[in-house]
């Protein structure tokens, strides 16, 4: 069985001024994105973003992203590729 991420969605903290910015957590694997490619993430998500808008004091948003298009590949030991015509 197979699965290709068709959309994500995102989770950004709002500033004063309007400004979004990706929230996440710092684990001992290091940062992670507050990104979710499935229902079962996003609802393990939501609890720790609500917690974070709550002690930040700041709104967050959710956000969902569905247009795909891919742009360049990396194949084992290699550099990316860019399609042409394409910026990553």
């Amino acid at each position: 069985m197979s699965f290709e991420i068709n959309y994500i969605h995102v989770f950004a903290a709002v500033d004063e001024q309007g400004n979004e910015g990706v929230i996440g957590m710092q684990t001992k694997e290091g940062w992670i994105p507050f990104v979710a490619a499935d229902s079962a993430r996003l609802s393990d998500l939501i609890p720790i973003a609500e917690s974070i808008a709550k002690q930040s004091k700041k709104h967050v948003r959710l956000l969902r992203f569905s247009d795909r298009e891919e742009v360049g590949l990396i194949e084992p030991g290699q550099k990316l590729i860019v399609e042409r015509n394409k910026e990553a």
